[in-house]
């Protein structure tokens, strides 16, 4: 029950800070806003294109970050890759 109470409570603490951040991201296109998505490790530890057994446990290329962001590659003007 303690364990419950206590996440229950910390449901109540983030319930605020919930969004649907895929709603925003259309809604900002809409308005033709700027949106800049970052990625934090290379291609190559892609758990699709990367070297196994040396990958991380989801999408690094473009592509996931579309998808982790619920945006389609239609909504994308430019991508840069630094190495």
């Amino acid at each position: 029950q303690k364990t419950f109470d206590e996440a229950l409570a910390f449901g109540e603490y983030v319930q605020p800070m919930k969004s649907d951040v895929a709603g925003i991201l259309h809604d900002l296109r809409r308005q033709g806003k700027r949106v800049l998505f970052e990625g934090a490790q290379g291609a190559l530890l892609d758990i699709d294109h990367g070297t196994y057994p040396y990958v991380t446990s989801s999408n690094t290329t473009v592509g996931g970050a579309l998808a982790g962001a619920g945006v389609g590659a239609d909504s994308i003007d430019y991508v840069l890759g630094i190495a």
